[in-house]
């Protein structure tokens, strides 16, 4: 594995980068406070800006760390819509899984299938990667698309895996293996 840490990575319409203390208060007027958004996901909506300032800290304080993957998606116009990373990641099995969250206003414009897509081949073209995995509550379908999008393939159920704030969840399990993303020369 060569871990890289969370370096910039630029797509056609995306820039991902590492956050920076001064992202607080756009992702506290955005997204981090939307019950829309986290609906499905295990945090619960901030509360006040000093929340969304005291993970951006944890996150700038674990930059250094080459296995830490956290990504601000950035518009190439400036503006700051969401995050995503790996996490749960193993070095034994070469894998890591997935995660993202997006501002409402941008959902549905492929904005998270572009960064998922460009951290796939970051995480198999640079990391070393076998296995990319994702799940998404059987609740949130839109987020299966953009898995599939992805080329990440349905594995199954896992039943109540998780619990977000909507309560537990069954969620579907995703993964794309290092193969698959070489047949299709990491474009899907």
């Amino acid at each position: 594995m060569n871990h890289t840490g969370t370096v910039p990575i630029k797509t056609a319409r995306l820039q991902l980068r590492p956050l920076v203390f001064h992202d607080a208060d756009v992702m506290f007027s955005t997204w981090t406070t939307d019950p829309d958004v986290v609906q499905y996901l295990s945090w619960r909506p901030h509360t006040s800006v000093d929340e969304t300032k005291r993970i951006i800290s944890y996150w700038v304080s674990n930059y250094p760390d080459p296995k830490f993957y956290i990504w601000g998606i950035q518009l190439q116009t400036g503006r700051l819509i969401g995050t995503i990373s790996f996490h749960s990641i193993s070095d034994a099995f070469s894998r890591g899984e997935v995660g993202y969250a997006l501002a409402k206003a941008y959902w549905g414009k492929g904005y998270a299938s572009e960064a998922l897509q460009a951290i796939i081949n970051h995480g198999f073209g640079v990391i070393g990667f076998n296995r990319i995995e994702a799940h998404h509550s059987i609740s949130n379908p839109a987020s299966g698309k953009v898995m599939e999008k992805c080329g990440m393939q349905k594995e199954g159920l896992l039943r109540d895996y998780y619990r977000a704030n909507a309560g537990l969840q069954d969620a579907y399990i995703y993964s794309i293996l290092k193969k698959d993303w070489d047949l299709s020369q990491g474009h899907w």
